[in-house]
């Protein structure tokens, strides 16, 4: 497997702080957003280009790999706090179509809804750096037993009341790019 890149061209980190940023004009970077001033939060695109949204970390659920591959199933959690009692880490809430907050990083053989892993865009105007996310409710990537379903898809964007969430998109998947946060 290949590590996922920065637009700096250096390898995802385990825990370090990056930002998602659309590369599809308008739209800023991934945030989160109160789905009319409720809890748990949606993950959001910010609406405006020059928001990078908020800081991202990324936890491969293979607890030996520092670095984030591609294709193996992490955990992506927004590390600043928020105003609702739940986690920051992502789930994909299967009734509501989009990705919230309140997610677990439970290393349950079974099949969960906040595991994702990060792919390279496969379109034909992509750029190397350029990816993309899947919900995949089984580890992949790990030495371990695991559940054998398969991802349940991409995530692209859809109109959800005000905002712009994340769905599950095959067709028009929502690519991105990672840029590390700059210390101080």
């Amino acid at each position: 497997t290949n590590p996922v890149l920065d637009v700096d061209g250096n390898e995802l980190q385990r825990g370090q702080l990056y930002y998602a940023t659309s590369v599809m004009r308008p739209g800023g970077g991934l945030t989160l957003a109160a789905p009319k001033g409720s809890c748990p939060l949606n993950v959001a695109q910010a609406p405006f280009d020059e928001y990078s949204g908020r800081p991202l970390a990324f936890f491969p659920e293979n607890a030996d790999d520092d670095t984030v591959q591609e294709g193996s199933t992490l955990y992506i959690m927004f590390p600043e706090p928020t105003r609702c009692p739940q986690s920051t880490v992502w789930t994909f809430d299967r009734e509501a179509g989009f990705v919230t907050t309140g997610g677990t990083t439970s290393k349950a053989i079974g099949p969960h809804n906040s595991r994702f892993a990060i792919r390279k865009a496969g379109d034909a105007s992509s750029q190397p750096r350029d990816y993309q996310i899947e919900v995949c409710p089984c580890s992949t990537g790990v030495e371990r037993p695991s559940c054998r379903m398969g991802c349940l898809g991409t995530l692209g964007l859809a109109e959800g009341g005000k905002n712009v969430l994340l769905n599950i998109n095959n067709e028009s998947p929502h690519t991105i790019r990672f840029v590390k946060v700059k210390e101080g």
